[in-house]
């Protein structure tokens, strides 16, 4: 949630909002409908569905989603999702499945090849993050560029895209539509 923060704060959404630790995060929530004070100073994992709540109540837009990779159409849906995403909102996604937690930051396709960009967000690193510590964690498999479908496997994922609304088929038509290069080669990657 951090690293999402973060991005909004760089983009001028959370401009007079200090970084917030866990703790006041976790304090925030606590103030919300469906939440109380023992989530303070727990160890409940915030899930994107808490992601999207702690956000909207910033008043900031966003939704969250789950996809099961166990379903071909569910795997579709999620990597046009993510596409639809990348070119017009441009924010870190979470993904969670209740075990682990990634950031996607990208998302490329060539040659039938649908390609996420991964980062771990327990990784620990310096303040900022250089190519030689991004190839480090890609080396470990805690991230890098992975196939969608051999990173996300048949498992149940719970998705939070900040500032999006869900999309319909008449938004991803729209987007294949606006696309200069009808080929299927295409990348959209988080800056």
């Amino acid at each position: 949630m951090q690293m999402v923060f973060s991005n909004l704060q760089k983009r001028g959404f959370l401009d007079n909002i200090k970084m917030p630790s866990l703790r006041e995060i976790q304090q925030r929530l606590a103030t919300l409908p469906g939440y109380n004070s023992s989530i303070v100073g727990s160890k409940k994992w915030l899930e994107p569905p808490d992601a999207n709540n702690y956000f909207k109540s910033y008043k900031l837009g966003g939704y969250d989603t789950t996809y099961d990779f166990a379903k071909e159409r569910h795997v579709n849906k999620f990597w046009e999702d993510l596409k639809c995403h990348f070119s017009t909102v441009r924010t870190p996604v979470i993904v969670d499945d209740k075990f682990s937690t990634y950031g996607v930051l990208g998302v490329a396709s060539n040659e039938g090849n649908r390609k996420v960009l991964v980062f771990d967000p327990h990784m620990h690193v310096k303040k900022t993050m250089t190519i030689e510590d991004f190839e480090e964690q890609s080396a470990k498999k805690k991230g890098g560029w992975r196939t969608i479908e051999l990173h996300f496997k048949q498992k149940l994922w719970m998705v939070y895209y900040p500032l999006g609304s869900a999309s319909t088929k008449e938004d991803h038509a729209a987007q294949r539509r606006s696309r200069h290069d009808s080929s299927d080669c295409n990348c959209c990657i988080l800056i």
